[in-house]
């Protein structure tokens, strides 16, 4: 759905990047949602993808982590990594039941959680990623499709 309002919300946005809207799509949207008004500006989504595209790992990580922490209080619990799991798996052909779902998250967090604090904070995020690099991975794509181009010139 396009309006041409001068802003993007989140159909939009979801629809840009080939996502369905899910929880997912909307903690991006709201990554990329600097001054939190529920709409991106042109700024604010080039800004978002340039982090996607072009970004520095540490800005990537920040991005990261920000998707997964929902209530942005500066730490991943149990229950926002389970939500952002499901999510994930939601519209693929990977069936899992919730208790497969809890227990892999549960040894995600007994993972990463070196405090033993019983949520993830952007240090132990950072140190999770350098053994998972896959984490990072997938917030880098090519765009060559949100810009209108297929690679082929055209």
């Amino acid at each position: 759905r396009r309006d041409d309002d001068g802003v993007i919300d989140l159909e939009e946005f979801s629809s840009a990047l080939g996502m369905e809207v899910n929880e997912l799509s909307r903690q991006l949207f709201r990554s990329f949602d600097v001054n939190s008004d529920g709409v991106l500006n042109f700024r604010e989504f080039l800004q978002g993808l340039s982090i996607m595209v072009l970004g520095s790992e540490k800005e990537r990580l920040r991005l990261a982590f920000n998707i997964y922490d929902i209530d942005r209080d500066g730490s991943i619990s149990r229950d926002e990594l389970y939500s952002l799991c499901r999510s994930c798996l939601s519209g693929t052909s990977v069936a899992m039941t919730d208790e497969t779902v809890h227990k892999l998250v549960d040894a995600a967090l007994l993972s990463a959680d070196l405090d033993g604090n019983g949520v993830i904070d952007i240090d132990e995020f950072e140190q999770l990623t350098r053994q998972q690099p896959s984490l990072l991975a997938s917030l880098s794509f090519d765009a060559r499709h949100i810009l209108g181009s297929g690679g082929d010139g055209k």
